[in-house]
């Protein structure tokens, strides 16, 4: 799944998810975060907000970081853009 694709065209990579997983779609997959089931995870405050880009390419500031792990990533055939 590329962040990026799902922040800007949601529905359409939601629904690949949903199709890929063999569930049915339902339009409630869109309003995650008006959900009122409880969230356990460290990202419990995200899982009640709207899908937002403010995130997309932040990636990039640690681009020297992540070099090793992209190297080897790309040496088991895996792409990274």
């Amino acid at each position: 799944m590329d962040y990026e694709s799902l922040v800007h065209n949601q529905e359409a990579e939601s629904r690949r998810i949903i199709e890929w997983v063999g569930l049915e779609w339902e339009s409630a997959c869109l309003d995650f975060h008006q959900s009122t089931t409880p969230a356990a995870t460290a990202s419990a405050a995200q899982v009640r907000q709207a899908m937002y880009s403010t995130s997309v390419g932040n990636w990039r500031h640690y681009e020297k970081q992540l070099a090793p792990f992209v190297t080897r990533l790309r040496e088991h055939g895996i792409a990274v853009d």
